[in-house]
């Protein structure tokens, strides 16, 4: 049985459930079955969801970084 939540079709429906994934402590996580509790996934698909997600974080990071630069050079 998959105990895992297929992504909705609808943009609005896909930002509620993401919000809601990001309300749960790092519990849920989203990967190619949708979202899942961490307890129904494999080992793999978490690992991958926790990689992922760092990854996005470091290039936002350097983007925040870069926008910065670019304002205070301004003067």
């Amino acid at each position: 049985m998959n105990h895992c939540l297929s992504k909705p079709l609808s943009n609005r429906g896909g930002r509620k459930l993401r919000e809601l994934a990001n309300h749960c402590g790092g519990k849920v996580i989203s990967g190619g079955r949708g979202y899942c509790h961490i307890a129904n996934a494999k080992p793999e698909e978490i690992k991958h969801a926790a990689d992922w997600l760092e990854s996005q974080g470091r290039k936002m990071l350097g983007r925040a970084l870069q926008i910065r630069r670019n304002f205070h050079s301004m003067g």
